[in-house]
């Protein structure tokens, strides 16, 4: 298995559903509307490094779907409401940009992209407003863009601490 693509009105991921697919490199939705992915759904996918879901209704991730993969560059989002139950993403080494473009409020807990430290570009975009917990982006070395776009943003103390190499765009 190395690529899923999936396209429908619901789609439902159970818990450990793609745990340990060594060959998967990307897993992408165009057009479903409503998706929850659940607790450890795509973790040690090694070879993972494309996560896109765009022109949905509701996404929901549950704690911890994509941890332990090594590869995982891109994580992109696209529709009209999120929701994180906390850290998404550990241990994604090469997570290089994030893209959320949502149009309900977007909450980016301390946790949610926890020990993904070679994140270069952070872009997160709605109509409201962006809410990010404090030390949610701590450390981040590799980091170059940040770019917020929204009416109100509500960034929690000490959220970009050490992260050096910081500019906007």
């Amino acid at each position: 298995l190395k690529s899923i693509q999936f396209e429908s009105s619901n789609i439902s991921i159970g818990e450990g559903c793609f745990m340990n697919c060594q060959k998967l490199s990307s897993f992408e939705s165009k057009t479903t509307k409503n998706i929850l992915i659940k607790t450890k759904s795509f973790e040690m996918c090694e070879e993972l490094n494309k996560f896109s879901i765009i022109n949905g209704n509701e996404y929901t991730f549950e704690n911890e779907i994509l941890i332990k993969n090594p590869k995982l560059a891109t994580f992109e989002i696209k529709g009209d409401s999120i929701r994180f139950s906390n850290s998404i993403s550990n241990f994604c080494s090469n997570l290089k940009k994030i893209n959320i473009e949502i149009n309900k409020p977007i909450k980016i807990t301390n946790l949610t992209f926890a020990e993904c430290k070679s994140i270069t570009d952070i872009i997160l975009s709605n109509k409201s407003t962006i809410e990010i917990a404090q030390e949610s982006f701590k450390e981040l070395c590799a980091l170059n863009v940040i770019n917020l776009n929204s009416k109100e943003i509500i960034i929690g103390e000490r959220c970009f601490i050490n992260s050096f190499s910081v500019m906007s765009k």
